[in-house]
C-alpha cells in the first residue's frame, strides 16, 4: 500500500513539476532566458530525475545511491529558491516597483508547490539514514555547472530581463556593476555557505530520524 502511495505521489510531482515549466516557458517572451534560470533548471531537473523514481519503481528495483544523491541535492536546491524568491527577490521586486506579477500560477507552482510536495514525499516515502555527509560539499557543484552555463550563455549573447532593464546577470545580487565585485564576491560566498548548511541540515536530519526509537515496555513496580 505505502509503494503505491508512493508511486502515486512521485506521479503527483512529475505533473506538478512539469506543469510549472510549461507554464513559465508558455507566456515567455524570450523562452531561452526564462530556461536559463536557476530555478527553471532546478524544476526542470525535478521532473528528469522524478521520471527516474517512476521508471524504478515500476522497475521495482531500489533507488540506487547515484539517485539518493540527486533527491537531497533537489531539496537543498529547491529550498533555497524558495527561500530566496520569498525574502530576496520579492522585497526587491516591490521594493525597485519592477513590472513584475510576484506569486503568480507558475511562480507558485515552482517556487512553492514543487519544493514543498518534494519535501512530503521525502518524509514520507524515502528510506532515511543513506545520506551521505560528504553531500552537503559536492551539491556546491551543481553551482559550478550552472555558473559555466551562465557564462556560455553569455557569451553566446544571451541576456536577462526584469522589468525594463536587460542584464548579463539572472538576479540583482550577482550584477557587479551595479553592487561591485568584492560584494558580489561575499554573496557568492554567503550563497555557497547555506548550500553546505541546508545539505547538513538534511544530513542530520535523515540521521536524526533514521535511529529507532526505544521505547521501553518495562513498568515501574
Amino acid at each position: 500500500m505505502k509503494r503505491t502511495l508512493s508511486f502515486l505521489f512521485k506521479l503527483v510531482i512529475f505533473s506538478l513539476s512539469t506543469l510549472g515549466v510549461y507554464v513559465t516557458l508558455k507566456d515567455a517572451l524570450y523562452p531561452f532566458e526564462a530556461l536559463s534560470y536557476f530555478t527553471t533548471i532546478i524544476n526542470m531537473l525535478t521532473t528528469l530525475f522524478y521520471a527516474f523514481f517512476i521508471v524504478e519503481m515500476v522497475l521495482r528495483k531500489d533507488s540506487s545511491r547515484l539517485f539518493r544523491y540527486f533527491k537531497q541535492s533537489l531539496m537543498v536546491y529547491l529550498i533555497i529558491t524558495m527561500v530566496v524568491y520569498s525574502f530576496i527577490l520579492i522585497p526587491f521586486i516591490v521594493e525597485e516597483q519592477i513590472n513584475y506579477q510576484i506569486f503568480s500560477v507558475n511562480d507558485v507552482l515552482i517556487h512553492y508547490i514543487v519544493p514543498l510536495t518534494v519535501l512530503i514525499d521525502y518524509g514520507w516515502f524515502d528510506e532515511k539514514g543513506k545520506t551521505k555527509s560528504i553531500y552537503a560539499f559536492t551539491n556546491l557543484l551543481n553551482i559550478v555547472f550552472y555558473v559555466m552555463y551562465l557564462f556560455l550563455y553569455v557569451f553566446f549573447g544571451g541576456r536577462f530581463h526584469l522589468g525594463n532593464t536587460e542584464s548579463m546577470y539572472p538576479y540583482f545580487f550577482l550584477n557587479i556593476e551595479r553592487l561591485g565585485l568584492y560584494p558580489v564576491m561575499l554573496i557568492c560566498l554567503g550563497i555557497m555557505v547555506v548550500v553546505i548548511f541546508v545539505g547538513w541540515l538534511i544530513y542530520i536530519i535523515d540521521q536524526l530520524i533514521s535511529i529507532p526509537l526505544n521505547l521501553s515496555t518495562d513498568k515501574r513496580k
